[in-house]
């Protein structure tokens, strides 16, 4: 029997799974990790942490799973997008991974937007606004703050491609993933050099375009020591995160709909080509995972996150019984009646984004009174997850 691998990069965890090749599952396995946060719009994370993270996901789907290395004949990866990592000639990280919800190069985004317009941004690179998310301005902002990593940087990495060159020591990356990099013309598959020149960088520090589902190479020997897969397994380029989900679910033809609720809130619709410029409905456009696709993407960059960030603060259970500590808040929240009696949770912890797109925009509770207990505050997170879904949808 032979069985393909596949692992979820996500912002604050990894998911791996193991299937046959029927598509049968045979074992998952997930890793959480937490991100560094030491100002309000700084957000990081070591890059080799990323690998680390990764190599506990193999190694609990091999553990339990009992499926032998040399029967995993190919693996693939899907990430989350704008995450920035810097790497020196000998293929070593420089500094810390900027996260895609890092806001630093605000400045920087009003001066790619003030250069080149948003109009003229959408029409090359899909994207109607220009935010401190995208890599372009967050590698502007090296060159203005950091210079020494700035001109020392060999290759500018996404995650995925962070982690297909520590598989196989090749720099690859895949057209749904770098859709959002502003650096990259949707249309004609290719880098956008008027936006590399501006911000002052070349092709060659930037690695090969490729599709999703193209084989780029095997293990290296390194690489196989470390995870304990197979040489011989065959590493294909993945897909951004969410559109992996919209494989997963089925929703590939025109104008059918996936939504997902993880970290951040995405809603994903297949289309066959771009819609004009809309100043007062600014939704991402991006290249599909399937060849000559693309869909909108709908999203907030903040969702389960804020959930997560209220259990590690708030949240502690004597005796949480035989559950999850989620699950427990959610039996909580079914106490509290629909609207929280007046409590009401502004979501936007790291800025907001589609259809706002504004960095500065911060969280609130909002109506709070001696009678809001934890309970209530629980059910406020949820219900502001299900208030922003519903504005998406209202677009």
């Amino acid at each position: 029997m032979r069985y393909l691998l596949g692992v979820d990069a996500g912002t604050t965890s990894f998911k791996g799974i193991l299937i046959d090749e029927e598509g049968r599952i045979i074992c998952v396995a997930s890793q959480d990790y937490d991100l560094l946060t030491p100002s309000n719009n700084i957000v990081e994370l070591e890059a080799e942490k990323y690998w680390e993270v990764f190599k506990k996901v193999v190694s609990k789907l091999l553990n339990k799973s009992g499926v032998k290395p040399e029967q995993i004949v190919g693996l693939a990866i899907d990430s989350q997008a704008e995450t920035l990592i810097c790497l020196d000639k000998n293929g070593r990280p420089l500094r810390n991974a900027i996260v895609w919800v890092d806001n630093r190069s605000t400045a920087e985004a009003e001066q790619i937007r003030e250069e080149f317009g948003t109009k003229h941004v959408y029409d090359v690179t899909g994207q109607p606004e220009v935010t401190a998310t995208w890599p372009a301005t967050k590698i502007l902002w090296l060159r203005k703050n950091e210079k020494e990593v700035f001109d020392n940087t060999y290759k500018y990495l996404l995650l995925e491609d962070y982690l297909i060159y520590k598989l196989t020591g090749k720099f690859y990356c895949e057209k749904s993933l770098i859709s959002s990099s502003l650096y990259f013309d949707i249309h004609n598959g290719k880098w956008w050099d008027d936006m590399l020149r501006y911000i002052g960088i070349s092709q060659d520090r930037l690695p090969t375009i490729e599709n999703s589902g193209v084989a780029v190479g095997n293990l290296t020997d390194e690489a196989s020591r470390e995870t304990g897969l197979s040489k011989d397994t065959i590493v294909c380029t993945g897909a951004m995160d969410q559109i992996s989900g919209v494989l997963g679910a089925g929703a590939v033809h025109e104008n059918e709909i996936c939504e997902t609720t993880g970290t951040a809130l995405a809603i994903c619709v297949t289309t066959e080509k771009a819609p004009p410029f809309n100043e007062n409905l600014k939704v991402p456009f991006q290249c599909h995972a399937i060849k000559d696709k693309y869909y909108l993407l709908f999203w907030a960059q903040t969702a389960g996150i804020i959930l997560k960030w209220f259990r590690d603060n708030f949240v502690h259970y004597d005796d949480p019984g035989n559950m999850s500590v989620f699950a427990r808040m959610d039996m909580d929240a079914e106490k509290v009646p629909a609207g929280s009696e007046g409590l009401i949770l502004l979501p936007h912890l790291s800025g907001a984004a589609c259809p706002e797109f504004n960095p500065f925009a911060k969280g609130v509770f909002y109506g709070i009174t001696l009678k809001h207990t934890r309970e209530y505050f629980i059910r406020a997170v949820l219900e502001s997850i299900g208030y922003m879904l519903k504005e998406q949808i209202d677009c």
